[in-house]
């Protein structure tokens, strides 16, 4: 970890301790505090006896935790591509903010006007862009692959969190970037309705497009965090099966913290509006926090 002062602070430990352990060929470097005066070059000097011993150790592949740690300024390079050729390492960073989740996934949305995703850097080759989030779920592919169509007069597009579901024409600034910027879960893709008035049948046919065993784990979701209860009750009639319907918004709480939200069923018959039972309890995004960013952790 890299931060000021002599200890970490408690955010930071916290957030270590929320991604998963490394593997052996594996290492991870967060950083939690601005660059020294010296840029990037500044940053690699402070790291190189680490970067010696995991190098020694024979890692393939150091993930840098960093925000924009993978952004070329200008004419320099980024501090992964420096990383990764000073010490021949893989290195995996993110072009814009270095966010991560409850359940110590990686994510680096991609924002107007501010690009993001985690990129692969390989010695003496040109970075990859890897996805917006890592690892990348076993969902995703076959959510892709319903994206980017028409139904009824409206666009399904995917996003990180899964698919959305809005009326046909440009989408405002405001809508794209909350859109892209709801992490995704790794077991529990989200069907993202951005409208009220996007029609149960528009979303039935949505997911009836998608293999059963993505379907059964869709979480359809309102983007201003109004429940869908009456909706998903009309889907699930419907396509005739159980409907996931998240529960309540998910609420700011200050340093990237959001409030848990919740889901229910609801079955393919019975009353408007019935949940059969509760199925995911604190599923929200409990932390998402920029590293390296924040000028109220800076040296």
């Amino acid at each position: 970890m890299v931060h000021a002062g002599s200890e970490p602070p408690g955010w930071l430990i916290e957030l270590a301790n929320r991604m998963a352990p490394a593997r052996s060929s594996e290492a991870a470097v967060l950083v939690g505090a601005p660059l020294p005066e010296n840029g990037a070059d500044g940053l690699c000097q402070l790291l190189a006896p680490a970067m010696v011993a995991i190098r020694n150790a024979h890692v393939r592949l150091m993930t840098l935790v960093m925000s924009a740690g993978a952004h070329d300024p200008g004419n320099r390079p980024s501090v992964a591509r420096m990383i990764c050729e000073r010490w021949g390492l893989d290195v995996l960073a993110p072009a814009g903010s270095a966010l991560i989740t409850a359940h110590g996934t990686l994510f680096s949305p991609d924002l107007p006007g501010a690009s993001g995703g985690w990129w692969h850097f390989a010695p003496g080759a040109e970075a990859r862009r890897v996805s917006s989030h890592v690892p990348v779920p076993d969902w995703e592919h076959a959510m892709r692959q319903v994206g980017r169509q028409t139904v009824a007069g409206h666009v399904v597009e995917a996003v990180p969190a899964g698919l959305s579901v809005r009326p046909a024409g440009p989408a405002p600034l405001a809508v794209y970037g909350s859109l892209h910027a709801v992490p995704p879960q790794p077991d529990k893709p989200r069907l993202i309705v951005s409208s009220p008035h996007v029609p149960a049948a528009v979303l039935a046919v949505v997911l009836a497009s998608l293999p059963e065993w993505v379907c059964e784990s869709v979480v359809l979701e309102s983007l201003n965090g109004q429940p869908l209860l009456r909706t998903g009750q009309a889907v699930a009639d419907l396509l005739g099966r159980d409907v996931r319907v998240a529960m309540g918004a998910r609420a700011a709480m200050g340093r990237g913290v959001l409030a848990d939200d919740a889901a229910v069923t609801i079955g393919g018959s019975g009353p408007a509006g019935t949940a059969t039972r509760v199925i995911v309890a604190g599923d929200g995004i409990r932390r998402a926090v920029a590293l390296g960013d924040d000028p109220t952790e800076s040296v």
